[in-house]
């Protein structure tokens, strides 16, 4: 837009000058118009730049509604759940507290009834001691002092109970009027939120309006600010693609190289069982051979009889011939070795994995130190609710990026200006850490929870404060993003 309005401007300032009268031209006036010129364009650029900063100063603080109008429905909910379970509360006090006083009317009428029986048992005796020596004899007077006892006896114990009965009732009816007074200010509560609610929708439509008004600007920032988020969200991709792709060459290269241990084990053990044959078998030759040069030289000794009476010379007695063993070299005479040792198998990330999803909801906040929320996963982004963001953007006040949780540096890549977006692995997950100012991580490298990534950069979409832009994404057929808040507290 800026270069259309550039050349409009142009434009207009060579049809003005061409439509003019013919006037002799000095370098004087030739510098003049320059100058004039230049300032128009000057002039321009200011316009341009404030426009477009305005537009995105609009998009950020419709961003920041958009978060807020979430964040009061959430409210709402949580309040009105919240009346809901006062209202099941107030209703089982209520039957408590009838129950308990049907309780006390009953030990009153009882007590009562006990009461009555009683003096009428005593008849026309005006006192107890009337009544003890109004009896017929000693045993019933006995009787009846007895009587007296266990009846005041009874008459206390009815007393306390009713007494802890009619407090029972009391602090229930205490209770009720608490959970009631509770509920009022819920309410209160709830009134207010939806009130704020309604004039954030307000604020919300005016801004789109106005939006709206400002036509192009709005929609050249707003496919500015979309293609930057799907060229990084396609670079997070490829880069994520071409991390399975290693571990996948690596994993077939790992099984290949394990084959081909198994397969030269293998080939050693049969050349080392050949050979032990080989050798047993020459032996067992060698040894029949010697058997049969034995019994030939035996033979012979005894056919060659001694004669009786003469004096005769004896022939040199043949040695019998010396059959050498054939013997096996040294290095065939060793045991064959055999590769006994269990190697580990190739590491997976099934461990990891589980230990990842064990700890959902309890892992590291991806920032240190103060902080807040600006856009949440799935919020409206980009001033239209067909695009929804895939992040959660977190200002920082001084704090710095951290991982959620034990893992292995994937990828550490720049997105210009020198700003860093640094992914890590957990197995089958990622968490995606966009905007680092710098990084001491490097490919390859782990790193445990709560270790510090790097401090956070600008942000020009946030008015350039410090705002890192925190993903999750889970592996399957592709990777597919995830709330990072269900994950970490």
């Amino acid at each position: 837009m800026s270069r259309r309005l550039l050349i409009s401007v142009l434009i207009v300032l060579a049809t003005a000058v061409v439509g003019s009268p013919a006037v002799k031209r000095t370098s004087k006036t030739a510098k003049a118009d320059k100058t004039k010129v230049e300032k128009n364009i000057k002039q321009t650029n200011r316009r341009i730049s404030a426009n477009s900063a305005q537009t995105q100063q609009s998009l950020q603080q419709l961003t920041r509604l958009n978060t807020e109008i979430a964040e009061h429905s959430e409210n709402i909910r949580m309040t009105q759940n919240k009346v809901s379970q006062l209202d099941t509360r107030i209703v089982t006090i209520e039957d408590s507290v009838a129950q308990i006083e049907k309780k006390v009317a009953a030990m009153r009428a009882s007590y009562a009834d006990a009461v009555r029986k009683f003096n009428l048992n005593r008849r026309s005796a005006t006192s107890l001691l009337a009544y003890v020596l109004s009896a017929e004899s000693f045993t019933a007077a006995y009787r009846r002092v007895r009587y007296l006892r266990e009846f005041s006896k009874w008459r206390q114990q009815k007393s306390e109970q009713l007494a802890e009965a009619v407090d029972e009732l009391k602090g229930k009816r205490a209770t009720l009027d608490e959970v009631k007074a509770e509920k009022a200010n819920s309410l209160v509560a709830l009134t207010a939120n939806q009130k704020a609610l309604e004039s954030k929708k307000a604020t919300v439509n005016e801004k789109v309006a106005k939006l709206n008004r400002e036509g192009n600007a709005l929609r050249e920032e707003l496919e500015k600010q979309k293609a930057r988020d799907d060229q990084l969200d396609r670079e997070i991709k490829n880069l994520l693609l071409k991390e399975k792709q290693a571990a996948d060459k690596a994993k077939k290269r790992a099984e290949a190289e394990a084959k081909k241990r198994a397969a030269d084990e293998a080939k050693k053990r049969a050349e080392a069982e050949a050979k032990k044959r080989a050798a047993e078998e020459a032996k067992k030759r060698a040894e029949e051979e010697a058997k049969k040069n034995q019994k030939a030289v035996v033979g012979k000794s005894s056919t060659a009889a001694p004669t009786q009476g003469k004096k005769t010379s004896t022939p040199p007695t043949t040695k019998p011939e010396r059959t050498e063993i054939p013997t096996l070299k040294a290095e065939q005479e060793k045991p064959a070795t055999v590769d006994n040792t269990v190697r580990p198998a190739a590491p997976t990330s099934e461990p990891m994995t589980a230990r990842f999803e064990s700890h959902k909801g309890s892992m590291y906040f991806p920032v240190t130190g103060n902080y807040m929320i600006l856009c949440r996963f799935g919020a409206p982004k980009f001033g239209t609710l067909k695009n929804k963001s895939r992040s959660v953007d977190i200002r920082v006040d001084g704090g710095q990026a951290r991982a959620i949780f034990d893992g292995s540096v994937s990828s550490v890549s720049d997105i210009g200006d020198g700003v860093k977006t640094v992914i890590i692995t957990h197995g089958a997950y990622r968490s995606v850490y966009i905007n680092i100012q710098s990084t001491s991580l490097r490919h390859g490298m782990s790193v445990k929870a709560g270790q510090v990534i790097g401090p956070v950069a600008e942000s020009s979409a946030y008015d350039n404060r410090r705002v890192l832009s925190f993903q999750m994404l889970k592996s399957g057929n592709g990777f597919t993003h995830i709330n990072p808040l269900e994950w970490v507290r």
